[in-house]
């Protein structure tokens, strides 16, 4: 599969906005994953695709995408020679709004490609409890490797990883937590999370 370095995410965005002005349609579009970690330069890694977490600034599902948004898709990939699920919603299916603390949906990057596409990126504190989710969830060494790059410090990993253990996983602790805590120099966290013997 094709990788998306930040000038071809700039270009397909771009792409798209061009089309969406043709159809005369509107979108909003709120991105999480490796794309908003490049198009914010946290990160220069290049990624799979643009994961979209929702439309309309987190009020509405975005599975399945518009029929509009669809076409548009199909026709950025076709001309930048991309995957074609390079806008993936997949995501979409398992998060929702209320499932992320709303501090993650005040405070998104919010830019526009033409008139009619509007991409609002989490941000960095979201983004690390995202990616410290994923890392729990996945076997992935990008997720580790983004992570380095967020750099979280010791109180926004305590804070993510309690929200995540209490709000998602609905647990107290996690057999992965050691890896993550040891990769980001944190290890001396570890304790927390130990079961009492």
């Amino acid at each position: 599969m094709k990788q998306i370095s930040e000038k071809q995410l700039d270009e397909a965005l771009d792409l798209l906005g061009s089309l969406l002005e043709e159809s005369g349609v509107s979108i909003s579009l709120v991105v999480a994953g490796g794309s908003a970690l490049l198009a914010q330069k946290i990160t220069s890694r290049n990624t799979h695709d643009v994961d979209v977490i929702a439309l309309d600034g987190g009020d509405t599902r975005a599975y399945p995408f518009p029929a509009a948004l669809t076409e548009a898709v199909a026709r950025v990939a076709r001309e930048l020679d991309l995957a074609p699920n390079w806008l993936n919603n997949s995501m979409s299916l398992f998060l929702s709004r209320n499932q992320l603390p709303e501090l993650v949906w005040w405070t998104l990057d919010t830019r526009t490609y033409g008139s009619r596409l509007q991409v609002s990126y989490i941000r960095r504190d979201g983004l690390i409890l995202l990616k410290l989710h994923a890392a729990l969830d996945r076997d992935e060494a990008r997720d580790l490797t983004d992570l380095t790059a967020l750099n979280p410090t010791a109180e926004e990993t305590v804070r993510h990883l309690n929200w995540i253990l209490e709000e998602i996983i609905e647990q107290t602790t996690h057999p992965k937590i050691e890896l993550i805590l040891n990769h980001l120099g944190h290890g001396h966290l570890l304790s927390r999370y130990q079961k009492a013997p």
